[in-house]
């Protein structure tokens, strides 16, 4: 039977599964998912007698309260500082290593082993876990204490030997988890676990099974850290490489920059993280003026700040908006690249004719009225109205008279994800929560070409350095005004994000292939798993 492993070792190190993560995007950490069924794979075969072929003519039946003399622990009063502090190492299910203890977050003293419940175990000792983390194991080197929450077992040697029940046990583990009862915390009891039947080779067979299932784990373990270091190696070259594209000053520096990525599109861009720092070089690429052509007849991107100035003095002069203190002047720390001819840089606040943000008091909640967005709503593809809050609508009207949302403002998240951003593009009326910025651009500039530039790695570097906070964190408005922004000609700016949407499909078609072959490997995973237990 274990040719089933040793035939398939490709698989087990290619099945890999992205961990879903809350917030922008994904964080792109994989799941060793082919290697985690092999080890659960090598553990069946183990307590089935299929590993090393054995004969299971001769193997007995026993339950586990009948193979060992069990217990568990306690806890001392809180309340007595002298029951805590001293040279007893007590054990806590976070002190469980599904391996050899020896160390304990806490220690009590002999005055509270005394009077508590708390027993003192000798090194050696098998601990599981009651409560939480059912299942979780332990082999304590060191004689110790344990709370209520785990059972230990001092096994039977004519029977049993303790290597062989801690492999019993993992194997098992998701048995017991379904056993588990209660509703705030899945627990199970003593009861439970000593009514749980074991199968029983003799005890040479024990160390033989043990002795494979620690070499087979040896070679997961190997397959495993190969398997880290490939991947590490990957994002290292697929961020050195991009990292050119960027770095480049001529345009033949570039196509030969792009032609070593090209050459080697298919093995560079097989991750989620991979693609992702692909898009984040497409968004950096174009708010450097490299993405598209420059178009040497266009009007400079100083008239345009001219025509944004004159437009912003006639608001004043109508009282539309106020007059703002003169800005200061960009320093050269403040621009992280070269621009293009033809472009200008200019602060956020230089080419907005409005940047605030929604409302600070939690307002009352209604069923149904006006909706209401926070940071979750935004983003980084635009805004979604699902799942919404309501307030009534005379509250709505009334925050919406300093943060009126429009189609074509750009939301920023102030809090939370913060940076995450999007261009308005739906016509629905709500209002927003204090935890959104909103900048509205003059109409001289394309909103989501200004999207881009946030959200790409220089934008989200400036955001990163205004951002302050003791307890919680946070993007100010008197910062974010201040944001240096490169400012291509009009007409570039609509190519850019053109390009950038069609590169950016691209992307997300390659992310679906990648997610089918990935299911794929799973699937093949799980079925050589179910063929081989069966």
């Amino acid at each position: 039977m274990p040719e089933v492993i040793t035939n398939n070792l490709d698989l087990w190190s290619s099945a890999l599964l992205t961990k879903s993560t809350a917030g922008r995007g994904s964080n792109g950490k994989l799941e060793a998912y082919g290697i985690k069924k092999l080890r659960e794979l090598i553990l069946e075969l183990a307590i089935s007698g299929r590993l090393l072929g054995n004969d299971t003519s001769g193997w007995t039946e026993a339950l586990l309260g009948e193979i060992g003399d069990w217990g568990s622990g306690g806890t001392p009063l809180k309340t007595h500082s002298e029951y805590y502090g001293g040279d007893i190492p007590w054990l806590v299910i976070g002190d469980l290593n599904d391996g050899l203890v020896t160390k304990a977050q806490s220690c009590i003293t002999q005055l509270g082993l005394e009077k508590s419940s708390a027993q003192l175990v000798r090194e050696g000792t098998l601990l599981i876990a009651m409560y939480g983390s059912i299942g979780k194991l332990g082999i304590a080197g060191i004689p110790c204490a344990t709370n209520q929450a785990i059972a230990f077992c001092s096994p039977d040697s004519e029977q049993i030997e303790t290597q062989y029940l801690f492999l019993y046990l993992r194997a098992i583990r998701k048995h017991l988890l379904s056993r588990g009862q209660g509703l705030a915390q899945q627990n199970i009891s003593q009861k439970i676990l000593k009514a749980t039947s074991i199968k029983l080779p003799s005890l040479e067979e024990q160390h033989r099974i043990v002795a494979k299932v620690d070499e087979l784990m040896a070679l997961c373990d190997q397959l495993e850290q190969q398997q880290t270091d490939s991947i590490a190696a990957h994002q290292t070259l697929v961020a050195s490489l991009l990292g050119t594209l960027t770095r480049v000053e001529t345009q033949q520096e570039f196509s030969a920059a792009w032609a070593r990525i090209a050459s080697h599109f298919d093995t560079l861009f097989t991750t989620e993280a991979s693609i992702d720092q692909l898009k984040q070089t497409i968004l950096q690429l174009a708010v450097m003026g490299k993405l598209v052509p420059q178009d040497t007849n266009a009007e400079p991107a100083r008239e345009l700040l001219k025509c944004i100035q004159a437009e912003k003095a006639k608001l004043i002069a109508e009282g539309k908006i106020k007059k703002e203190k003169p800005l200061p002047d960009i320093g050269e720390d403040e621009k992280p690249f070269e621009l293009p001819v033809g472009w200008e840089w200019a602060r956020l606040d230089a080419i907005t004719s409005k940047i605030t943000d929604g409302e600070h008091i939690s307002p009352l909640k209604t069923e149904a009225g006006m909706k209401l967005l926070t940071a979750k709503h935004v983003l980084d593809d635009g805004i979604t109205l699902e799942d919404p809050q309501y307030v009534s609508l005379d509250d709505g009207i009334r925050f919406r008279e300093r943060c009126d949302p429009k189609t074509g403002d750009v939301l920023i998240c102030s809090r939370g994800t913060i940076g995450r951003c999007c261009a308005i593009e739906v016509y629905e009326e709500f209002c927003l929560m204090g935890s959104v910025i909103l900048a509205r651009p003059s109409g001289q500039i394309a909103p989501r070409y200004l999207a881009c530039y946030l959200k790409s790695e220089a934008g989200q570097f400036f955001i990163r350095g205004a951002t302050k906070g003791m307890a919680v964190n946070a993007l100010y408005l008197k910062d974010i005004r201040l944001c240096s922004v490169p400012v291509p000609p009009r007409a570039e700016q609509h190519r850019i994000v053109a390009k950038v949407d069609e590169l950016m499909a691209l992307c997300d078609v390659l992310k679906v292939r990648l997610a089918d072959a990935q299911a794929i490997q799973l699937h093949l995973a799980d079925a050589i798993v179910e063929q081989a237990v069966c």
